[in-house]
């Protein structure tokens, strides 16, 4: 599963409002992931979040049950925006993305992390506990362009899943192109 949520309040009825969302959210989410569900949250695009959660990562990302990820830039460095802190557990490019120079984000780095997870899960690994994948994908993170197996980092999680989540999309476009469907470039892994 693949989540982008975030909140900010500026009054008081603002926060409580949010408060109970975030009551309820944590809920469903802790009952989707007891029930082995995967959930991949983007870690939110203001690195300011901490002034209230005790980290630089937003709502929803903040839940045990939630696998926060980060942005990359094109170069592999975190994104000025991307939130970082204890929360966070792996990064992918979310600027610039697919060449689009208005689409940054967390939002984008995230569904190239669930999208590997899921390849990884349908052809990889099969019946497998969801959780042990969730530990399982820090073997396939770079870090520094460099594998780091459990190296983790304020900045960079376990680090990233971009190089794999890259060749998967690839997987996917000429599965679909042998199938005779239209070109995506693989985003159709993530419709």
């Amino acid at each position: 599963m693949n989540l982008s949520l975030g909140a900010h309040f500026s009054t008081p009825y603002e926060e409580a409002a949010l408060r109970r969302a975030m009551k309820v959210v944590n809920e469903a989410g802790r009952e989707l992931y007891d029930q082995g569900a995967l959930i991949f949250v983007a870690a939110g695009n203001d690195d300011e979040a901490g002034d209230w959660t005790g980290d630089d990562i937003d709502f929803p990302a903040i839940y045990d049950w939630a696998i926060a990820v980060g942005s990359l830039t094109d170069d592999g460095r975190k994104s000025n925006f991307s939130g970082d802190g204890a929360k966070l557990e792996f990064v992918a490019d979310g600027e610039n993305y697919y060449g689009m120079k208005e689409m940054d984000g967390t939002s984008f780095a995230t569904p190239l992390v669930a999208g590997f997870a899921a390849y990884l899960k349908t052809y990889v690994y099969g019946d497998i506990n969801a959780r042990d994948i969730r530990c399982d994908l820090r073997r396939y993170c770079v870090h520094g362009g460099r594998h780091e197996h459990g190296a983790w980092c304020r900045d960079h999680g376990y680090g990233s899943l971009t190089p794999y989540a890259r060749l998967v999309l690839d997987h996917v476009a000429e599965l679909r192109k042998q199938a005779g469907e239209p070109d995506d470039g693989g985003m159709g892994l993530f419709a």
